[in-house]
């Protein structure tokens, strides 16, 4: 049977991939061959699969490097990572101060933003009615010391500008403070790409009579 590469073993072992027999056994081969003992080798194929499985894992810990070990146990840099290598998606919510209800709130009312930035530094935000008009809300909010349940210390109250009906609240993540330029460049390409570490995100609002 084919050797597994070593990135793919370790992959295995640690649960990433889904498992055939045939890879289960292909890894079984791989990690027991480096067992320096014959009966040993013995011993644990007499055992149970699940067993046998275990003992795999075992062995390619014990034989593992440290310096690789410490590599592995160490977490990534990159704070827009999440566990597994997906990318964390930084998302807001737009309530109304009165009810705390979401997405929905009265003319003179007073809209609240609670946030997950998830690594992200800076929040700006807009809204857009239904004529394509930007209201612009705020373009430099720090996330680096946001409270633990995520509300922004700003309020946007409900001037005169916000007519009854249906409005797109844009939020904008970066690593970087934007300006109104950048944002309208990001915008109007529907693009992140110019702007690294950039999300647009998008929620509805419906401004009440």
């Amino acid at each position: 049977m084919k050797p597994l590469p070593d990135s793919q073993l370790n992959r295995l072992l640690a649960g990433r991939d889904q498992l055939t027999q045939a890879d289960k056994d292909a890894v079984l081969e791989q990690v027991f061959a480096r067992l320096p003992a014959e009966p040993a080798k013995r011993w644990i194929w007499g055992l149970s699969p699940a067993l046998r499985w275990a003992c795999a894992a075992t062995a390619l810990l014990l034989m593992a490097p440290a310096g690789y070990l410490l590599l592995a146990s160490r977490p990534s840099n990159d704070a827009w990572t999440a566990r597994g290598g997906q990318a964390a998606k930084p998302s807001f919510s737009v309530l109304c101060a009165q009810a705390m209800t979401e997405g929905r709130c009265a003319r003179e009312g007073k809209l609240l933003f609670r946030v997950e930035p998830m690594g992200a530094r800076w929040f700006a935000a807009l809204a857009v009615n239904a004529a394509g008009d930007a209201i612009w809300y705020f373009t430099e909010v720090d996330l680096s010391s946001v409270a633990a349940s995520g509300l922004l210390g700003v309020g946007v109250p409900l001037g005169p500008e916000h007519v009854s009906g249906r409005y797109e609240v844009v939020g904008v993540f970066s690593d970087r403070q934007l300006g109104k330029q950048e944002i309208r460049s990001l915008l109007d390409s529907a693009r992140t790409s110019t702007v690294p570490q950039a999300e647009i995100v998008r929620r509805s609002l419906e401004v009440l009579p």
